[in-house]
């Protein structure tokens, strides 16, 4: 539990970085967490008109940024800080992550049961993962998907429901629903271990890390 009194509450984001594999951005504190450098600043307007979350895929060079006033994702060229290309998404997307292969990105979407899987090669949205009626006696369940994560070698894809106070556990090849997690109230972000014995997720109205 953390104290809301010594500034800990809301508790919003957290993210575990190995060797640099990606990067993450804090959307309440707006701090960028890596373990190496990296020049954002040419990237402000594009971070700021985004929603505070970005996936960058450390293999490929390129930052993947959500914009959820337009609807698309920016992809931007690490070596240059520039933007390469947006690619058109369904409403209000949210979070964002790089699959381990570097080969797609998911992308989820605020308000409805939604979570998009991009091809990295053609820049183009292959699929959906649709996550409405996964649980027939409760419909909040994979409702307002937001954080996502991987296990090490990308078979299982973890994403929070903050409206079914739940983890949905995917199988990536298949895309099919594997597990339904129950944690804390209104979970947001979620990481793994490097060993994947572990997941923390982040609760934000319980202030809490389950």
């Amino acid at each position: 539990n953390l104290d809301k009194n010594n500034n800990d509450f809301p508790p919003v984001a957290l993210h575990v970085t190995v060797e640099s594999s990606e990067l993450s951005f804090d959307p309440v504190q707006t701090d960028f967490c890596a373990n190496s450098s990296f020049d954002l600043t040419s990237l402000e307007d594009q971070i700021t008109t985004a929603n505070g979350t970005f996936s960058y895929s450390q293999s490929i060079e390129r930052l993947y940024i959500p914009k959820r006033l337009d609807n698309t994702v920016g992809v931007i060229d690490v070596k240059t800080n520039s933007l390469l290309t947006t690619i058109a998404v369904s409403e209000r997307p949210w979070g964002i992550g790089v699959h381990p292969d570097a080969k797609k990105v998911y992308l989820t979407h605020n308000n409805t049961y939604k979570v998009s899987v991009i091809d990295v090669e053609s820049n183009t949205v292959e699929s959906i993962i649709d996550l409405e009626g996964i649980d027939p006696n409760d419909i909040n369940v994979g409702f307002n998907p937001l954080g996502i994560a991987f296990n090490a070698d990308g078979s299982r894809l973890y994403v929070t429901s903050v409206a079914g106070d739940n983890v949905i556990e995917i199988n990536t090849a298949s895309n099919a629903v594997l597990n339904i997690i129950p944690v804390g109230n209104t979970p947001t972000n979620i990481a793994l271990s490097p060993d994947d014995s572990k997941m923390y997720v982040v609760n934000e109205n319980d202030n809490s890390v389950s």
